[in-house]
């Protein structure tokens, strides 16, 4: 993270792999928004955000007690690996929050390996 720390800050300006690894510096650091703002840069900037960022896209908007968002960051996650652990778990979290429990079972029942 030391090498990201010199290099993205000169180099974010499209690049979202850059941006990707400064939201996630700054999620680490518990600076919540400024990652969310990271990786939403960072889906804009990629022609194909990868289920990764779409995850911690959702992790921050999770955090950040945007649930809708979260849902959909972590459906887009999930529409490319439909077995993303953290993203299948996150998912169901958020449902469960917003008390939609049904789908929250859903989410789960698609299976989360053991790690």
């Amino acid at each position: 993270f030391d090498i990201a720390r010199r290099i993205a800050p000169k180099s974010c300006g499209g690049d979202g792999g850059a941006l990707h690894t400064m939201g996630v510096m700054r999620f680490e650091q518990q600076q919540i928004e400024n990652a969310f703002e990271f990786f939403k840069a960072a889906t804009v900037s990629l022609p194909q955000p990868g289920p990764k960022l779409y995850y911690h896209y959702g992790a921050a908007a999770l955090t950040l007690g945007m649930f809708q968002k979260a849902v959909e960051s972590f459906d887009r996650a999930l529409a490319q690996e439909p077995q993303h652990p953290f993203a299948l778990k996150e998912s169901a979290l958020a449902q469960v929050i917003t008390r939609n429990i049904s789908d929250a079972a859903s989410r789960l029942s698609r299976g989360i390996p053991v790690l």
